[in-house]
């Protein structure tokens, strides 16, 4: 009796641990791959979860879902495709009847994106590669998805194909943190000022309602933190301001010239955002840094302005974001220009020089020395070889890595070991 008891107990406890240990299935973790020219998924520890057969699948989004395109061609100058999604366990979710028309000049306005042409292609060869994610503000976020109608102005539906929000935008991008981005697009009036007529961007919510109305000329993507820098025209200047996903302004307005930027920063960037001048006949003249407070954070005489020229440090040439304690910031030299990093005070913290530099994630930096790339830890040891030709940032412990052979290249998804866990060889096209 006593033996059963310590069975049943085991059985037990293995089964709790078995039902304890099971994930969801749309938060495992799945790597896209590409195997000849049909892209599929593994798992991290290299595994094919979903066997490589579509011509073109985007990333899952946070939701769990996958674009997949099943047809891509160029109609009178526009990029023309059709779309639907799986889930992690390959089923059609939206089935791929969906089509989307957009034109050369949408495409680069709205969508980021400037070869139509080069993407169908690329498509009808099965020669896209896998490490880039085209068009993939296309995608299922908060439930729900982009869909076109007759007249290819763009709304929302979701999973079971009813209309959430009527199309009407000619730019309509995801959902993130409860608002997305859209645009009924530039109709210039006459009876309107220049400003009200470069202002096209608004904010909706997911009943289709107007945070604000069309009150912005650029907003970028909002970051995990729910905030997101803003730009408007006014008379002649630019307006920017942070705001929340209720539109409510946390930094600024900062009046500002035209063509300046202010970008959203990493998480942990130590309230710092990368603030590019405009150019100046011709001339790129730097950046800086905007602090929380809204005020230059590299203004170090205190007179509210940046100095242009006098090797003060108030301005420099190229940086990165400020991630994790540090940011990127390219020197000057006798005779060349190095990459460094500096902490949050702008204080050169280490003696090392590459050739480029990228910002720390999950306490690792890709950077390049000799034109290969290796990784670096946050004492800045090398921990990872100079041996790729590329290496992009680590995300969830993985990045994809290329190493440069003579007739092909090798590619595929390294750890942080700089091991590859899976890989492949894409032969060089022919001269």
């Amino acid at each position: 009796m006593k033996n059963k008891l310590y069975l049943l107990t085991f059985t037990c406890s293995l089964i709790c641990i078995t039902c304890c240990t099971q994930s969801n299935p749309k938060d495992i973790k799945l790597l896209r791959v590409q195997e000849n020219g049909l892209y599929g998924f593994i798992d991290t520890l290299g595994h094919i979860v979903i066997e490589p057969q579509y011509k073109y699948i985007g990333d899952f989004s946070s939701d769990g879902y996958a674009l997949v395109i099943s047809k891509a061609i160029i109609e009178n100058d526009s990029l023309c495709f059709t779309y639907g999604f799986i889930d992690k366990e390959n089923k059609l979710i939206v089935d791929t009847i969906n089509n989307l028309k957009i034109s050369s000049s949408n495409l680069s306005l709205f969508w980021r994106y400037n070869e139509p042409d080069v993407f169908a292609k690329k498509f009808n060869s099965n020669s896209l590669e896998f490490r880039y994610s085209y068009l993939e503000q296309i995608c299922i976020s908060q439930g729900v998805y982009q869909y076109a109608d007759n007249k290819n102005l763009l709304g929302y539906k979701d999973l079971d194909g009813n209309i959430v929000i009527p199309a009407k935008y000619q730019y309509a991008g995801p959902f993130v943190n409860g608002v997305a981005i859209v645009s009924e697009g530039i109709t210039y009036d006459l009876r309107k000022s220049y400003s009200d007529n470069l202002n096209i961007f608004s904010l909706i919510n997911l009943t289709g309602e107007y945070v604000k109305e069309k009150a912005w000329a650029h907003i970028q993507e909002f970051s995990k933190e729910g905030l997101t820098w803003c730009n408007e025209y006014n008379e002649g200047s630019v307006i920017w301001t942070q705001i929340d996903r209720e539109g409510k302004i946390k930094i600024g307005p900062i009046d500002s010239q035209v063509g300046s930027m202010i970008y959203n920063g990493y998480p942990n960037n130590n309230g710092l955002y990368i603030y590019d001048f405009p150019e100046f006949f011709g001339i790129h003249l730097g950046y800086s840094f905007i602090n929380e407070n809204g005020k230059y954070a590299t203004d170090k005489n205190g007179d509210n302005a940046i100095t242009v020229g006098g090797g003060d440090g108030e301005l420099f040439n190229d940086v990165t974001h400020f991630s994790e304690g540090f940011a990127g910031v390219k020197v000057f030299l006798e005779d060349d220009t190095r990459w460094t990093f500096m902490d949050p005070n702008f204080e050169i913290v280490t003696t090392e020089l590459y050739d480029s530099v990228k910002p720390f994630t999950e306490n690792l930096a890709v950077v390049q020395h000799s034109g290969y790339w290796g990784v670096i830890d946050k004492n800045f040891n090398l921990v990872i070889p100079y041996k790729f030709s590329k290496i992009t940032k680590f995300h969830d412990g993985f990045a994809y890595a290329k190493i440069g052979c003579s007739k092909y290249d090798r590619e595929g998804w390294i750890n942080r070991k700089g091991e590859f866990i899976w890989e492949t060889n894409r032969i060089h096209p022919q001269l």
